[in-house]
């Protein structure tokens, strides 16, 4: 007969997967963010370039965030 409470630690719970799947597409959509700032910079100088290229700072920042949070979700 099978416990249900048998296999608790074999498979993460759904909440985990769901959060998890999130952060993947987080992580998709700042990489897309981020080569759109580059593509807009590469188009701007001055003041306006200036400001896409801090705009691309804080993509790549959260970016950082968003990964370490994936890398903290994988089994070692």
């Amino acid at each position: 007969m099978h416990h249900p409470h048998q296999n608790r630690n074999s498979s993460p719970p759904p909440q985990t997967s769901v959060f998890e799947d999130a952060l993947a597409h987080a992580s998709s959509v700042l990489r897309c963010a981020a080569v759109a700032a580059q593509t807009a910079s590469d188009q701007l100088d001055g003041t306006s370039r200036t400001l896409v290229l801090s705009v691309m700072h804080l993509v790549d920042m959260a970016s950082v965030m968003v990964d370490r949070s994936l890398e903290c979700m994988q089994p070692r």
